[in-house]
C-alpha cells in the first residue's frame, strides 16, 4: 500500500466516524463560497457533497460550492411544526426559543432558497435577507401587517419609499443570478375585530418578487390553522406609531411556470428569525 493509498484510507474512516457518530447535539454550520450561512446537522459527508437537515427541509451542496465546515456542539434542532389536520380547528404553534444554532446578527435576519427546475436542468441558488420592516394598517378591519425582507441594509430614505410603494432602484446583490435585487413580501392578516396577536392570525400570504424572472412575482396564501402554524413566534411591541416586531417563520412552496415551454418548476423555501422595526402606515 503507497503512502498516498493509506491517507485516502485514513481519510475515508475519519470521515465515516464523522457521520456514524450522533448529531443530536450539533448545530452544524455550512458556509459556502458565495458567504451564504446554513445551520442544521450533516446526515451525509463525501469528497462530492454535503447533506444538511435544516428545520424546513433537507438540502444538498456540492464541495466545489462549499468553502467551510463547522461542527460545534449546541442545543439539539428541534422537529418542524406539525401541520394541524383541517378538522382539528386552531391548535397553538409551537414556539421554540430560537433557530439552531446562535441568533442572527443584526446583518443575516434569515435565507431564502430557490431551486428552478427546467427539464432535466436544475438551478439552485440562495439569499440572505440582512433588513425587514414592519408596516401596520391600522384602518384595515383584519389589522394588516405587511411585513417586507430585503438582501440590503435599508436607509431612512428606503422606509420612507416603503410607506407608499415597492423599492425596485436598489442593485442587485449578485449580478450573475440577480438583474434587479430581488424582494420578499409577507402580508399578514388578523381575526376581524381580535388584536394582533399570534393566536389571531387569520391568514398569511407571502410574494416572492424577482427571485426567477426579474419582473414576475410568485404569491402563496396560507389560512386558518396552517398559517398560525406557519407562525413559529409573533411579538409586537409599539408605543404610539413606533416600536419592533419579532418573528420566527420557515415554510416552503413549488410552483408552476406554464407560460415557458418546456414546464418550469419553481421551489421557494424561507427561513426567518427576526427583529424588525414597525410602523404604523
Amino acid at each position: 500500500m503507497t503512502k498516498t493509498t493509506r491517507i485516502l484510507w485514513i481519510g475515508l474512516i475519519l470521515m465515516m466516524i464523522g457521520i456514524a457518530a450522533p448529531t443530536g447535539l450539533r448545530a452544524d454550520v455550512v458556509v459556502l463560497k458565495n458567504g451564504n450561512r446554513f445551520e442544521g446537522q450533516i446526515l451525509e459527508e463525501t469528497p462530492d457533497k454535503i447533506v444538511l437537515k435544516m428545520q424546513f427541509g433537507t438540502m444538498d451542496f456540492k464541495r466545489s460550492q462549499v468553502q467551510e465546515v463547522k461542527k460545534t456542539q449546541g442545543p439539539a434542532m428541534p422537529p418542524p411544526a406539525q401541520e394541524p389536520k383541517p378538522d382539528e380547528g386552531p391548535q397553538p404553534p409551537s414556539r421554540p426559543e430560537a433557530l439552531p444554532g446562535a441568533r442572527p446578527t443584526a446583518g443575516t435576519l434569515g435565507n431564502i432558497k430557490v431551486v428552478q427546475k427546467i427539464a432535466q436542468t436544475t438551478k439552485n441558488y440562495a439569499m440572505n435577507f440582512k433588513s425587514a420592516l414592519a408596516l401596520l394598517y391600522d384602518d384595515d378591519p383584519r389589522k394588516m401587517i405587511r411585513l417586507s425582507f430585503f438582501p440590503y441594509d435599508l436607509t431612512d430614505e428606503d422606509i420612507e419609499t416603503l410607506k407608499s410603494s415597492m423599492l425596485r432602484n436598489k442593485p442587485s446583490p449578485d449580478p450573475k443570478i440577480w438583474t434587479s435585487p430581488p424582494e420578499m413580501y409577507m402580508t399578514i392578516y388578523f381575526e376581524e375585530g381580535k388584536e394582533r396577536k399570534q393566536e389571531n392570525i387569520a391568514e398569511i400570504s407571502w410574494c416572492f418578487f424577482g427571485f426567477a424572472y426579474s419582473n414576475e412575482s410568485w404569491v402563496e396564501e396560507w389560512k386558518g390553522a396552517k398559517a398560525r402554524g406557519a407562525m413559529r413566534r409573533f411579538n409586537l411591541s409599539m408605543d404610539g406609531e413606533k416600536g419592533t416586531l419579532e418573528i420566527m417563520t420557515s415554510g416552503s412552496v413549488t410552483g408552476k411556470r406554464e407560460i415557458s415551454q418546456p414546464v418550469q418548476f419553481i421551489t421557494y423555501t424561507w427561513n426567518i428569525n427576526a427583529t424588525c422595526k414597525a410602523l404604523v402606515r
